[in-house]
């Protein structure tokens, strides 16, 4: 099983190392850093938000940020450009929307 969040992980009101986090839940060891694997291979200069990274991708955050669900569901469909799975698509050849 691994882990993945789009910042700092957070429990409650408490944000939290990840390292804490495994002391605390069995979850394994692995964590990926999604807003930094994205940063890395996007080439952007900043860490982007998850709207943000959404936007540079050319798509719309779905739903209400700091809805659980709704964030979830939008960090997942950034996850295959986080993972290398897709292209990140140059600053300058972003699709345009309609």
């Amino acid at each position: 099983m691994c882990l993945g969040a789009h910042g700092p992980l957070a429990i409650g009101t408490d944000a939290v190392s990840s390292d804490t986090l495994f002391s605390r839940v069995p979850l394994g060891t692995q964590h990926i850093h999604l807003k930094e694997s994205f940063r890395r291979r996007s080439g952007d200069d900043g860490k982007l938000g998850c709207g943000q990274a959404l936007r540079r991708l050319g798509l719309s955050f779905e739903g209400t940020a700091q809805r659980g669900i709704d964030d979830a569901r939008n960090i997942a469909r950034l996850l295959p450009y986080g993972l290398d799975r897709k292209p990140i698509p140059a600053a300058n050849k972003l699709p345009h929307s309609g």
